[in-house]
């Protein structure tokens, strides 16, 4: 009988050793909580790739593993809500056939964008146009965000399929038209109706669903649009399968489409005022229109990054910013110094901008759409709205819209744009996990929740710039070096 307890207390201790061979303690960081944005000197205890406590004081003896975080802040991985995984910056749709043009570009890029994202410690990102194939090439990374992705139904003849020479249907497998008879020969018309849609949408595993709110860029409209009709059926299989809805819409009519119709997320900022452009306030319309917002809890993207990244492609210093060097392959930063790749800089100078010095370019993005994007954000936030992070990384052509370092920019528009740090710290935290429908698992750092985290040298309720402090990424339990994640 001790022979038998005696061997009982040895294989206790060596099932205790290996099950705690995977701890991890971090000592005495400052926590801060997003919910209630108050800092508590802690530890936290991982065991594989989650949180398992959270004290005061943890016996060291309960870990194998140590960081000392004295010193520094800890806070959740943080999550980017509005991403196109399928688009090299500057380039556009991967392809990486070998007859496609810069297909070794395009590798350098896959392979480097999942890392770029964890550099700027976004650790969490959904995709809203996702692809099986980018989703594929993202997963395969050794090192990458945790990834959702949604399903976009653009309709047969509208946004963004009226740019044919870059989408094709196929591109969008959950495509709807407005009746079987629409829907292009070699595809089944059974499958491309709004509900038909949906529930293969929520089948492939799609968090969401995104719709496209959209009749031309600028003061155009000349794009076909969506029927009410079809955008009602749409919300009503959404909500039958429990799929929010994003919206894409910028503009104040297409808003107000978005918000009759209960979308659950405008996916953009409202930058395009129409006929209010050039107001120097915010008109009471557009005023009546964010109250609607708040009152309905609509979830808000800024995506400051969108015209942003535009703008800066009339600023020649963007490529040599050191953090662009820190996010982008080498090689695919020596051609986007070449005339090949001002394409889309080309192509936004001669709508209507020709001859005039990039300058005033850049003054002129800042004085229209930018300024009239910060005005409703700073309404929102005054408000007390919840905002979202969501870069729109590349929500155009431009190569300033690089993973990652876009997040880090979209926070600091946001700062720019009047909202207070700690409700920055929210929206790229609390905020998109509750919105997504996984503040179970991610958001804070609390027991039970993914071991997604951040270590920071500086406090993010002091200064945006501690979202470029990063001292470690802990990626489901595993301690990542930032330096080790730049691009080479």
């Amino acid at each position: 009988m001790k022979v038998k307890s005696f061997s009982l207390i040895i294989t206790l201790v060596l099932w205790q050793s290996l099950a705690a061979a995977q701890d991890l303690l971090i000592e005495q960081a400052t926590v801060i909580n997003p919910y209630t944005l108050t800092l508590n000197k802690q530890d936290v205890l991982l065991r594989d790739d989650r949180i398992i406590n959270v004290a005061d004081h943890i016996s060291p003896l309960e870990a194998v593993r140590r960081i000392n975080g004295s010193g520094k802040f800890l806070i959740p991985g943080l999550t980017d809500s509005h991403v196109h995984l399928s688009m090299v910056p500057g380039i556009g749709i991967i392809d990486l056939t070998s007859s496609a043009k810069q297909s070794d570009l395009q590798l350098a890029f896959t392979k480097q964008a999942p890392r770029s994202y964890l550099y700027f410690g976004v650790t969490q990102v959904l995709d809203l146009v996702a692809s099986p194939e980018s989703l594929e090439l993202t997963l395969k990374q050794p090192l990458h965000p945790d990834v959702f992705h949604c399903g976009a139904v653009p309709t047969v003849n509208g946004y963004p399929l009226v740019f044919s020479e870059l989408f094709s249907l196929d591109f969008f497998p959950y495509f709807v038209a407005e009746t079987s008879a629409q829907v292009p020969a070699g595809y089944d018309p059974a499958l491309h109706s709004p509900e038909a849609a949906i529930t293969r949408i929520k089948k492939d595993g799609g968090r969401c669903v995104k719709v496209f709110v959209e009749n031309g860029f600028g003061d155009q409209s000349h794009w076909p649009m969506p029927s009410s009709a079809l955008l009602q059926r749409i919300q009503a299989a959404a909500e039958r399968e429990g799929l929010p809805i994003y919206a894409h819409a910028n503009a104040v009519d297409m808003q107000k489409i978005a918000i009759d119709l209960g979308v659950d997320v405008l996916a953009h900022g409202m930058w395009n005022w129409n006929q209010y452009t050039n107001n120097p306030g915010l008109p009471e319309d557009i005023r009546y229109l964010l109250d609607q917002v708040v009152e309905q809890g609509v979830a808000f993207q800024p995506t400051t990054r969108v015209v942003g990244g535009v703008r800066d492609l009339f600023d020649r210093t963007v490529l040599d910013d050191l953090l662009m060097k820190k996010v982008v392959p080498g090689e695919l930063l020596s051609w986007y110094r070449t005339e090949d790749a001002q394409w889309f800089r080309e192509e936004v100078r001669h709508d209507g901008l020709d001859n005039l010095p990039d300058n005033i370019i850049r003054n002129l993005f800042e004085r229209r759409p930018i300024s009239q994007g910060r005005r409703v954000i700073k309404y929102l936030t005054d408000k007390g709205h919840p905002l979202l992070l969501a870069s729109d990384t590349p929500g155009n052509p431009s190569y300033a819209n690089q993973p990652g370092l876009n997040s880090f920019l979209e926070l600091r528009g946001m700062q720019q744009a009047g909202v207070a740090l700690g409700a920055i710290l929210q929206a790229a935290t609390i905020n998109n996990a509750r919105v997504m429908g996984v503040e179970d698992d991610y958001g804070s750092v609390s027991s039970g929740k993914i071991a997604n985290l951040l270590l920071l040298d500086k406090n993010p309720l002091e200064t945006v710039e501690a979202y470029n402090s990063i001292s470690q990424i802990i990626l489901k339990g595993e301690v990542i070096e930032r330096e080790t994640l730049r691009a080479r």
